[in-house]
């Protein structure tokens, strides 16, 4: 049996330790409470804890608490430079989209649609201005299948700066905070609505750089893995449709920052790609696919 004072202080300290979501049960287990009394006066203690506003139970689910969480970061808007992240695209998308620093990009499509050509003109268009600042995490290429599909850009391969890691996940852990990193790809198998908390963590991560990921998706839709959720947190989110073994048509689906007075949402263009790596654009312009008439930014 425990003293009731210690019994106070433990449980206040197994509280400050949690983040989210926890249970009755979590913390019996970790403070070895097993006993009826024990358990009454933890559980009242609990109720003062709520009380004082430092948890809250989760009224859709008895024994389940969370945390009060008050830490936020002040978004210090009068002193943020007026800057955006420069950076080319292939398709001259930058004139119809812009990229601000600590952002994400999302380029979703079905397997062979281009995901990884997209990826490596990005850093093709922009080795030059960032040089050793530009970072590739591959999941499925490895050295030698890398260095192939570089060769096709006809440059020399010590023309290129970027560095390139394997990686398959949790790259929140790795990402460079103010460098241009490319996410070729971000693999989930199930729990697809946790895509958005990944991102979010990425993202985090980031000071003055950006990430530029790509998401697999099923032929039937115009969203990547996780469906909306991942696009919650991109400021630009596009998505490729094979037409056939060698073309694919690109589709705007969210661009928050707009370059011009045209509206990128709903835009859309067909390229070809040779080698796995060439983009020939197949149309003279981009058209309009008429999913947002009222030319809303959502």
């Amino acid at each position: 049996m425990h003293k009731v004072s210690d019994l106070m202080l433990e449980v206040e300290e197994f509280v400050a330790r949690q983040c989210g979501k926890f249970s009755l049960q979590d913390m019996y287990n970790e403070l070895g409470i097993t006993g009826k009394i024990d358990k009454k006066h933890a559980s009242i203690y609990m109720i003062a804890l709520t009380e004082r506003n430092i948890i809250e139970r989760d009224p859709a689910k008895s024994g389940i608490y969370r945390t009060v969480l008050r830490d936020i970061d002040e978004i210090d808007y009068k002193n943020a430079p007026e800057t955006i992240f420069p950076m080319l695209w292939p398709l001259h998308i930058e004139k119809l989209a812009l990229m601000h620093p600590k952002t994400i990009a999302v380029v979703a499509g079905e397997p062979e649609s281009g995901k990884t050509a997209i990826l490596l003109n990005v850093l093709y268009l922009n080795n030059e201005r960032y040089e050793d600042q530009s970072i590739l995490f591959s999941s499925e290429m490895g050295a030698v299948e890398l260095r192939s599909r570089l060769q096709l850009f006809q440059r020399d391969i010590n023309w290129w700066k970027f560095k390139a890691y394997e990686r398959s996940g949790d790259f929140a852990d790795v990402i460079e905070p103010n460098a241009l990193n490319v996410i070729d790809y971000l693999e989930i198998s199930d729990n697809f609505f946790r895509i958005a908390g990944q991102l979010k963590a990425i993202r985090d991560k980031l000071e003055d750089g950006i990430a530029i990921i790509a998401l697999q998706k099923s032929e039937e839709s115009k969203y990547g893995r996780g469906g909306t959720f991942g696009a919650e947190k991109a400021r630009i989110y596009l998505s490729l449709d094979s037409i056939s073994s060698h073309s694919t048509r690109l589709h705007i689906i969210k661009a928050k920052n707009r370059a011009s007075a045209i509206n990128p949402i709903g835009l859309t263009r067909k390229f070809s790609i040779s080698g796995g790596t060439i983009l020939t654009p197949l149309t003279d312009d981009w058209e309009r696919d008429g999913e947002d008439p009222d030319g809303r930014q959502g």
